[in-house]
């Protein structure tokens, strides 16, 4: 998931709720990995910081590259609107 912080049509909150709720079904299936959030300052729309997020994610779960970027780093509470 992209999510935007700022987004006024977005919750952000929402979109961590509803990755944390996934989380145990993706562990009981065995596919953690295939599960992932990424959050990023800024309102709606994507931008070229979501496909980059998307592309990571992507290069990470299907041919198994190794990545430097984190996808399962919850904001704050207090940064999720």
């Amino acid at each position: 998931m992209c999510n935007s912080l700022d987004d006024p049509y977005g919750r952000a909150y929402a979109a961590v709720r509803s990755y944390l709720g996934a989380r145990p079904v993706y562990d009981f299936l065995g596919a953690p990995e295939h599960l992932g959030l990424n959050s990023r300052p800024g309102g709606h729309g994507a931008t070229e910081e979501d496909w980059n997020a998307i592309f990571d994610f992507a290069n990470q779960v299907l041919p198994g590259k190794p990545g430097t970027r984190r996808f399962d780093v919850v904001p704050p509470r207090e940064d999720t609107p």
